[in-house]
């Protein structure tokens, strides 16, 4: 039964696109973490995990910012401190600067059912959280 689970996740992985990886220093990666850890604190890995891609694809993305801090700045980064998230975030954002992105590209995310998930053009969504581009 695992070695099944095992051989259907690797299927799956398979199937998510894979982007040109970001080169983030060490304290990029901790803040980043740390903004997605106070984000989104309760959420699973793959939230965590699309929410890293969506930052780093606004690294990408001419409309935005092109350093971490600046990206962060559009994103409402408050200060937060290091919770039990923090490891779960820190691997997600590893992850996403590998070049994963479970989000087909996104840009923003928002809570499901809410005024802001409405302006959302989903392509990604997980446990109450919605990714996408806007309009």
């Amino acid at each position: 039964m695992a070695r099944r689970a095992i051989t259907i996740l690797l299927c799956i992985l398979m199937l998510i696109p894979v982007v040109e990886a970001a080169d983030l220093n060490a304290a990029e990666e901790q803040i980043l973490a740390q903004f997605i850890a106070s984000e989104a604190e309760n959420a699973p890995y793959a939230v965590h995990l699309a929410m890293a891609a969506a930052l780093l694809n606004r690294l990408a993305d001419n409309r935005y910012p092109n350093t971490v801090s600046g990206i962060l700045s559009t994103a409402g980064y408050r200060a937060a401190r290091r919770t039990p998230a923090y490891e779960s975030a820190l691997s997600a954002v590893r992850t996403a600067a590998a070049g994963m992105d479970l989000t087909g590209g996104a840009t923003v995310w928002a809570r499901a059912n809410t005024e802001k998930a409405a302006a959302i053009r989903v392509t990604f969504s997980a446990a109450g959280w919605v990714f996408g581009t806007e309009g």
